[in-house]
């Protein structure tokens, strides 16, 4: 309880009290009070002792002392008495100097002595004045006391009643719950929902009983601050009243306050009691309520799963699946499309009965059938769509089903009544943490495909197809894959193996950055490496595995590489020889055409156009034309798969990188695994539940819906089948009369046109042979006209006259032959009338009149001579039947004939046949033989003819005796027909109409083999058990067939080594070898079997069809010898295949069987109900039909066959006159043609063969001059050429000699570059050189080329408007081959000159590696000397990487303390301001508390310091630091949030300086070892390394570790002012530098002066600056990240920053504010439950008193009104005792909350005060260069009493101890 503050002015200062207050103050402990004692306004504790005692007084009693219960009365704590005993002691000596104070001047011993009357006047005034306020304040006192009681009771009760109101709603909701037919049928979200529903009952009731809570301490609030206003208003009257001293007053208000405090001490001691028990009591209930509710949860997971199983059963058993209203209706709409047609399938046949002879045709007949046909296949696409329907609506009723089935196994996983569902969502959010972290983005690059894996996995993980075998099992493999990695750190490291891993890493990082030409050297090391961590003992075996699967990856992508070198040398060699043969013409695919074109010499080489083709048929890919330039290596012709590259470097970097993971993710990734694990058998008990529930009924309806279907579609296939089959018969029969009649017709019309056609052939083939003959004589003419020579033109001219007369006999033979062909018309036509005849009576089954004759043509189907499409002309035209046989037996004809006895175009003959050779032919000339050969074709055509004519009329001869068909005419034709329109002739009848229809309408025999056996199930035999002697056997008979197969495969590769392919070879030897022991195929070969995922994830009709497949390629083994040739695993397969295929076959025969009995019968549906109509064709209309089509066609018969037999013979004689006409005519104009072939053809041509013979000689003469200039211009250049080359060679030399006389690698490159520099003008000017050479066989061979072309061009045939003839100018051509091969010899003596010119210069161009070699020796001779180049200066190189690489480092760690620093300020400022949380980039720590996250900051701090410290050797006094980095025990905070600190990251190891010096160890080390090997150890200096880099070393030194002794500076000016003690300097060189500290900054030759503060330096003035090496700006650096940490943790400044919450005042602040939330929350719930309690007893009240009606007071109502007082007095009872439990519980709870609160405060302070212990702070610092010349500030009065007070307590404890020791 806070006292008032007391304010007493002091007329005077006593000298007396004065003096002794000096006195005291020297001897003792300072006190409060200062001059005026009573300025400020302090406590009653705090005006007593001092801060030390005061804080022991405000701590009492101290957790952690001898009593662990702070409200415990009857332990003592030792310590706290002794400073108790210390504070009255100091109270005592207070009270001595207060008397002595007031010795000198004390008003009452002055109004004794003196007597003053008003003076006691006034003392009695202040004394009653002084005792009314007392009495006045006990007043107030006891009145607050009064009411506060009141208030308890009121809230006691208040408190019963929520919380009764509360628990009878909790138990309602139970109620609700307990019910099983409600909660059956309510969703998860229900239950859920009730469980939010108690839930925040519960926390309505704990609120009120931490509202209850709230409000005990509030009334105690109250109290206390009453209180103290009352007396601190007493006390005012007091000091007023001035009776007392105010040291008296203050001791009357202590005790006052004493007492008060005790009160309301053990107030709220009793009121954490009461809040204990209601908190324990509001936990049970929680507890409680949670169980209940768990278990109900549970029941109702079996509930729904029973429920669930229930509605499939009734889903699958009910009409939607037993008889589909769909398939009702269905089939009804087919029922009524079947009427319909029927209907019109009577219209159709009524059409075809109406067909007479002028209407019949086939067409009509076929669009009748067409129609049938379509009304057919609208039957039987009805019935197939039916099928296909009903076959859908099957499918769909399966699928729906199977979808029933898997939303009821979806359906079951949700319940999880089985087994519960694992949370493996949880692991998916880790993995994409872990993929999406950005401080992670850098290793999960370089760790190949382990992100693409995570990702993979996280993607599966939430697949809600986790349900599925085939998802879990590849979760599970890729989970098993990624952990199998995970120790391969540990094992390399247990067996000094981490190298490995670490090299294989490297080589990984080079595989990625790698080009494809770079990959190949890579990948041999790579395979070393992963087959030697294969290798290693204790990997997990999958690890092993895929690792030797990488390597077996690799080596394939190697051998691969090298079957491609060896292809592309091959390439290479195959291009060179090619090439070098087309450059010597020995190219045989390059013909020598040099005659006949005259294309340059240089244009006339070619490469060939299929050529250079690689030798390997399998990788024809990789094949290429010579024509591309030959390879430099055997690099670029490599095919290397880059992805299969791509793919095992990212699954080897996975396997490498899972190590490296953190160990929380690997625990994540196995608690993954079980995951999985769980997640299995969860999957396994609900699949075995569904299997056992839903495969039988779904099968079942399966059965039932395909066995209707197969009944329904057999009944109507077999209807359509008889409907189709009686209309086919019936339109056959029409067609067939059809087309009989229109053949009949067609073949009039056909034997008029053959007749006409034959005449006019017979005329037109006289006509083109005539022309023929007639294009002979002009070509004949033309020869003679254009012969080349004298001896030509007689042989033409007698050729001529030869032809002339070979025309004229061919008159003669036109007009026998087309007289022959007249006289056959009327013979064919009487004999078409007769086989038609014949033909329509069979087709009615009639027989013809007796006395007609049979035809000529046989008896045959309509249908086959149709397919002839021709009439035969054996009849009419016998001449021309043998010309046609005469060309099918590969023969000429006689008009090719004549043309073949002409000469052809070219002036030759056709050489004799073999038949016409006779003795001494051989001695006749050319044109004496070719006539001689024409006369005798002449002769034998003419025999030929002669002889065909003959045999026609034999055979006509033969034929003079005609059959008649009375032969046809039996016993059995007893009826007979005639038409009635004519009645021309009598037929005889065979079968009857009636008969015929009954035919017709005749259901189609159903053959044997067409009916389904129904399959009989396959027999399977039991593999033969082997005795182990047998297998022992086998195993022996294995090895030797492997062994002989790799000596074989040895074999094969050394023949391979021989320009053998090791492909045929293989290829050959598996043709020849068999495998007695192969194991047996029992499927198709072609057939192609899916996984069991693949078939269920079909739908049902691909599914069925798949199956369909399946069970027609197994091939059953039904040896037993095969049988045993099976292994485990294919016996296996076997047996389940067979197994399932027989369970189908049994199906299927049941279904055949029962379809088979229900053929006869009606199909129908469940209910009994018809599904398809019967239906058929009308029989007697059929009958009708075939009476009336008969008569009509035999009457119109008769009648037009006599009309027609008259109009023939009329025709066929006024043709014969004609003929004889013709042939006259013809003869008058032939014979006056050969006297006009001597006269215009002959003499012309002999004048113009003398004047062709002259041209060549003055050619010639030309062509060999111009040749001889070309050649002689050729040589100059080339002497030119050869000079040049010289010169070049000789200029190179020179610059050789000098390179021995440079000093320096500069002057060594400056003369490298003029070498390099002559090099590129040489290349330039052999190339000019080359291309004025190429002229003399490019160009100029050209043009002296084209004169010999344009010869021949100007030298024209008579085709092309000339005077010559082609044999004329082939002699021309002749004639010039000579000079053009001579052209052709120049041009490649030339060629070769010249590539010896340029490989002379080439072989100059070769001096400069001699200049190269010259220039690399001395460039080596000059590295050793001076330590440099790429191989002398790797040393210093990598001395550099690694210097840079531990800068790096430091630099890293540095910036670790800057964000650990600002997370610790933002933590700050978060508690400062109240926030609740504070999250920061890449960390997910929002869920634990400020205070400890502030911990957690503070403890990275306090270990990085220490780490960078060390490492910097800045530490003074290491040795009082040594646990900076020990754990510290978890605190309350820490344990309730659960949150453990993990240790920051070691960026730094060791000391900066020994990394230095370690790396200058090693750079020199390898110069050693480097300059060993080369033996050039004599040139290293003194330091055992050359001297440029011995200074390099030193200067770097000096950089990062500053100078040995002394200091460096450098003179610089000042720029400008940075900030506040730092400068902008610009150094001598004009390198500017900015943030210079002004300690650092010396005056220019003066010496540096100690001072209080830094200097201030103006600008432009001339200073000198201290270097600071790298180490030291660390130090620095570290140094104020130091101080910037005192000024956060609030140590400095001093005094401290009052805006500033320091942060273990931050973790107490959020402890505190924590723990008073958590108190508050239960006091609240307590409260507002008893104030539901409170409401419930008011309205009992209420209906209390509305139940006092007046008729109560009679003596009558005497028992009601006593229940009426009973049920009061009861209510009064439950409300008191629900008081005193609710306040006794409420005490209960808060007590438990304060005393929890302390100890959260005791542990949280405790680690604070670890930590700070041994944190490294400012002092723990050494001194940087500067320090010195800054004055330390002296000190204050104030700190120097402190001082002097610590160093005495030191003492005094120094002294107990030693005392009590």
């Amino acid at each position: 309880l806070p006292l008032p503050s007391i304010t007493l002015g002091m007329a005077t200062e006593r000298k007396a009290r004065a003096e002794t207050g000096l006195l005291e103050a020297l001897s003792k402990p300072r006190v409060f009070h200062n001059k005026s004692g009573y300025g400020k306004a302090q406590s009653s504790t705090s005006l007593l002792l001092s801060p030390e005692d005061e804080d022991d007084m405000n701590n009492m009693p101290e957790p952690g002392g001898a009593s662990g219960d702070p409200f415990s009365k009857t332990k003592v704590d030792l310590k706290l008495a002794a400073r108790q005993r210390k504070a009255l002691r100091i109270r005592e000596q207070q009270k001595e100097i207060e008397e002595v104070a007031i010795l000198q001047s004390d008003p009452m011993k002055e109004a004794v002595k003196f007597k003053f009357e008003k003076l006691e006047r006034k003392m009695d005034e202040k004394r009653i004045k002084h005792d009314k306020a007392y009495k006045e304040y006990r007043k107030q006192l006891r009145a607050l006391s009064d009411d506060i009681e009141l208030l308890y009771v009121k809230e006691a009760d208040s408190i019963k009643e929520n919380l009764s109101a509360t628990d009878s709603e909790i138990q309602g909701i139970f109620d609700e719950l307990n019910k099983d037919a409600i909660l059956e049928m309510q969703p998860l979200e229900y239950v859920e929902g009730m469980w939010g529903k108690i839930d925040d009952l519960l926390k309505r009731r704990t609120g009120e009983v931490v509202h209850f809570g709230d409000n005990l301490e509030s009334f105690e609030r109250t109290r206390s601050d009453t209180l103290a206003r009352y007396l601190r208003e007493m006390v005012d009257e007091m000091v007023n009243t001035a009776l007392k001293l105010p040291q008296e007053i203050e001791r009357v208000a202590e005790i006052e306050s004493f007492e008060l405090n005790s009160v309301i001490t053990g107030n709220r001691r009793a009121h954490a009691e009461l809040m204990a028990r209601m908190e324990k009591e509001d936990i049970m209930e929680q507890v409680t309520a949670r169980e209940k509710w768990e278990k109900r949860m549970a029941d109702w997971r079996q509930l729904r799963h029973d429920r669930g199983i229930r509605e499939f059963h009734s889903d699958i058993t009910a009409d939607n699946f037993m008889n589909p209203p769909d398939r009702v209706a269905l089939f009804e709409s087919f029922k009524k499309d079947q009427k319909v047609r029927h209907e019109e399938r009577c219209q159709i046949l009524k059409k075809l009965g109406d067909l007479r002879n002028n209407t019949l045709a086939s067409e009509l007949v076929n669009d009748v059938r067409q129609e049938f046909n379509k009304m057919n296949k609208v039957e039987v696409e009805a019935i197939k769509n039916l099928y296909e329907q009903l076959t859908a609506l099957k499918h769909a009723k399966h699928d729906e089903a199977e979808q029933r089935r898997e939303d009821l196994r979806h359906e079951l996983h949700n319940y999880g009544a089985l087994h519960l569902e694992p949370d493996v969502s949880y692991f998916a959010s880790c993995i994409d943490d872990v993929v999406n972290s950005p401080e992670l983005e850098e290793f999960l690059r370089k760790s190949g495909g382990l992100k693409a894996e995570l990702v993979k996995i996280s993607k599966m993980i939430r697949d809600p197809d986790l349900i599925y075998v085939k998802l879990l099992d590849a979760a599970v493999e890729s989970l098993t894959v990624v952990q199998c990695g995970k120790d391969l750190e540990i094992v390399l490291e247990k067996q000094g193996k981490s190298s490995l891993r670490k090299t294989t890493q490297d080589t990984l990082e080079r595989l990625r950055k790698a080009t494809k030409s770079e990959v190949l050297p890579i990948l041999p090391i790579l395979k070393e490496q992963c087959t030697a961590l294969a290798l290693v003992n204790g990997i997990d075996l999958l690890l092993k595995k895929e690792l030797a699967l990488a390597a077996d990856g690799i080596q394939e992508l190697i051998t691969t590489a090298e079957h491609s070198k060896q292809d592309g040398e091959n390439l290479n060699t195959t291009s060179k020889s090619r090439t070098n043969t087309a450059a010597t013409g020995e190219d045989p695919n390059a013909t020598a055409a040099t005659s006949a074109d005259p294309t340059p010499p240089a244009a006339s080489f070619k490469a060939p156009s299929e050529a250079g083709k690689s030798n390997r048929s399998n990788r024809s890919s990789r094949r290429r034309s010579v024509s591309v330039a030959p390879s430099k290596g055997w690099e670029d012709n490599v095919d290397i798969d880059m992805l299969q590259v791509r793919a095992i470097q990212k699954k080897v970097g996975l396997l490498l990188a899972c190590c490296d993971l953190s160990d929380e993710f690997k625990e994540i990734l196995a608690q993954a695994l079980l995951g999985m694990a769980d997640k299995r058998i969860c999957n396994e008990r609900i699949d075995e539940a569904v299997k056992q529930e839903c495969s039988g009924p779904i099968e079942q309806r399966d059965y039932e819906q395909e066995s209707l279907i197969d009944w329904a579609e057999a009944t109507l296939s077999t209807q359509s089948q008889v409907l189709e089959k009686g209309a086919e018969r019936i339109c056959s029969f029409y067609h067939g009369v059809a087309l009989s009649l229109e053949y009949h017709r067609k073949k009039e019309i056909d034997i008029d046109d053959v007749a006409a056609e034959t005449m006019f052939n017979h005329k037109e083939d006289f006509r083109l042979a005539n022309d023929v003959r007639e294009g002979d004589v002009d070509h004949a003419l033309d020869r003679l006209r254009h012969a080349a020579d004298e001896k030509e033109l007689e042989l033409n001219f007698a050729k001529a006259l030869r032809l002339l007369d070979l025309i004229e006999s061919e008159y003669r033979v036109y007009h026998s032959t087309a007289t022959y062909a007249a006289e056959k018309h009327p013979v064919a036509a009487e004999d078409e009338h007769r086989h038609f005849t014949f033909m329509l009576c069979n087709k009615f089954g009639l027989v013809p009149p007796k006395d007609m004759i049979f035809p000529t043509e046989p008896l045959q189907d309509i249908d086959e001579n149709r397919k002839k499409k021709t009439l035969s002309v054996t009849t009419i035209e016998p001449v021309a039947e043998g010309a046609e046989e005469e060309k099918k037996e590969g023969g000429a004809t006689g008009d090719e004939k004549d043309g073949n006895d002409a000469p052809d175009a070219d002036g030759g003959e056709n050489p004799a046949d073999d038949e016409f050779y006779e003795e001494g032919d051989e001695n006749l000339s050319e044109e004496e033989l070719a006539e001689k050969r024409a006369k005798q074709a002449e002769e034998k055509a003419a025999k030929e003819r002669e002889a065909e004519l003959e045999a026609q009329r034999e055979a006509e001869r033969l034929a003079a005796e005609p059959r008649t068909a009375a032969e046809l005419w039996g016993d059995d034709i007893a009826d007979g027909f005639k038409t009635d329109a004519t009645g021309y002739y009598d037929y005889g009848v065979k079968f009857s109409v009636n008969f015929m229809t009954d035919q017709f309408l005749a259901p189609p025999p159903k053959e044997a083999e067409d009916e389904e056996v129904p399959p009989e199930q396959f027999v399977l035999l039991t593999r033969t058990v082997k005795t182990p002697e047998e297998l022992e056997r086998e195993e022996e008979e294995r090895l030797a067939a492997e062994q002989a197969a790799l000596e074989e495969a040895a074999k094969a590769a050394k023949a391979a080594k021989k320009g053998k392919k090791k492909a045929e070879v293989v290829e050959v030897e598996e043709e020849e070898e068999e495998d007695p022991n192969k194991e047996p195929e029992f499927f198709d070969p072609d057939f192609t079997r899916k996984t069991e995922e693949e078939v269920l994830s079909m739908n049902e009709e691909e599914r069925s069809a798949y199956i369909d497949a399946h069970d027609r390629a197994f091939l059953p083994l039904n040896e037993q010898e095969e049988i045993d040739k099976l292994g485990d695993e294919s016996y296996a397969v076997y047996a389940q295949a067979l197994e399932e295929i027989n369970v189908r076959r049994a199906i299927k025969k049941r279904i055949m069987l029962e379809a088979k009995e229900k053929l006869n019968s009606t199909p129908q549906d469940k209910d009994g109900n018809y599904c398809v109509e019967i239906t058929e064709l009308p029989n007697e209309t059929v009958v009708s039909y075939i009476c009336k089509i008969r008569e009509s066609l035999f009457g119109v018969m008769e009648d037009e066959s006599q009309k027609r037999r008259k109009t023939i013979e009329d025709l066929c004689e006024e043709r014969k006159e004609d003929l004889t006409e013709e042939l006259e005519e013809r003869l008058r104009l032939h014979w006056p043609r050969k006297g006009r072939t001597e006269v215009k053809f002959r003499q012309p041509r002999e004048g113009e063969l003398i004047s062709h013979r002259q041209k060549s000689a003055r050619f010639l003469r030309q062509f060999y001059k111009r040749l001889a200039d070309q050649e002689n211009n050729f040589l100059a250049l080339l002497q030119e050429v050869n000079e040049h080359a010289d010169e070049f060679v000789s200029n190179v030399e020179s610059l050789g000699s000098t390179l021995k006389d440079q000093g320096s690698l500069a002057a060594l490159q400056g003369v490298e570059m003029k070498c390099k520099k002559l090099l590129s003008m040489f290349r330039p000017e052999c190339e000019d050189y080359l291309e004025m050479l190429n002229l003399f066989v490019g160009q100029e061979p050209s043009k002296l080329a084209s004169t010999i072309s344009e010869l021949l061009r100007l030298t024209k045939t008579f085709q092309n408007g000339g005077d010559y003839d082609q044999k004329e100018v082939d002699d021309l051509k002749e004639l010039l081959v000579e000079p053009r091969e001579k052209l052709d010899a120049a041009v490649e003596v030339r060629r070769e000159k010249i590539e010896n010119a340029m490989a002379y210069e080439e072989e100059s161009i070769k001096s400069t590696k001699a200049f190269k070699k010259e220039y690399e020796k001395c460039l080596q001779e000059l590295s050793l000397r001076e330590g440099l180049g790429k191989k002398y200066g790797a040393p210093r190189r990598n001395a550099q990487e690694r210097l840079r690489t531990e800068v790096t480092r430091d630099e890293y760690s540095a910036n670790q303390v800057d964000d650990l620093l600002e997370k610790l300020e933002k933590l700050c400022m978060a508690v400062r301001d109240n926030k609740k949380e504070v999250k920061f980039k890449g960390e997910d720590e929002t869920a634990l508390p400020l205070g400890v996250r502030l911990k957690h900051v503070a403890l990275s701090l306090r270990s990085c310091i220490f780490r960078r410290a060390t490492y910097l050797e800045f530490i003074n006094g290491e040795d009082s630091k040594i646990g900076a980095e020990d754990e510290i025990p978890l605190d309350i905070e820490e344990t309730i949030s659960n949150a453990v600190w993990q240790k920051e990251e070691a960026m730094v190891v060791g000391t900066f300086e020994s990394a230095i010096k370690t790396l200058q160890e090693q750079c020199k080390e390898e110069t050693y070892a480097l300059y060993s090997a080369e033996g050039k150890t004599d040139l290293l200096g003194e330091s055992g390394v050359p001297d440029s880099l011995a200074k390099w070393l030193h200067n770097n030194n000096i950089k990062v570790l500053g100078p040995e002794e002394g200091e460096i500076l450098n003179e610089a000016k000042i720029v400008c002012m940075d900030g506040k003690d730092t400068y902008t300097v610009r150094y001598v060189g004009g390198l500017e530098e900015k943030n210079v500290d002004a300690v650092l900054i010396r005056e220019y030759g003066t010496q540096p002066v100690r001072a209080p503060e830094p200097p201030v330096w103006k600008e432009g003035q001339r200073v000198e600056v201290h270097f600071q090496c790298h180490r030291e700006k660390a130090r620095r650096r570290l140094r104020a990240q130091i101080e910037r940490l005192e000024k956060i943790i609030a140590k400095t400044p001093v005094p401290p920053n009052a805006g500033w919450l320091g942060a273990p005042s931050a973790s107490m602040k959020d402890a505190t504010r924590r723990s008073s939330l958590k108190s508050e929350e239960v006091r609240e719930t307590a409260e507002e439950g008893f104030a539901k309690l409170l409401k419930v007893w008011e309205g009992v009240r209420k209906k209390h008193v509305l139940a006092l009606r007046p008729q109560l007071g009679s003596v009558d109502a005497k028992d009601q009104l006593d229940k009426l007082v009973n049920r009061e007095l009861k209510r009064g009872e439950e409300i008191m005792a629900a008081v005193a439990k609710f306040k006794q519980s409420l005490l209960e709870t808060e007590a438990k909350s304060a005393k929890e609160s302390v100890e959260r405060l005791r542990s949280v302070l405790h680690g604070w005060k670890e930590i700070l212990d041994k944190m490294v702070l400012r002092q723990d610092l050494l001194s940087l260069p500067g320090d010195e010349l800054i004055l330390p500030k002296r000190k204050s009065l104030k700190r120097l009493r402190k001082s002097s007070v610590i160093s005495r307590k030191a003492k005094e404890r120094a002294g107990d101890e030693e005392g009590g020791g």
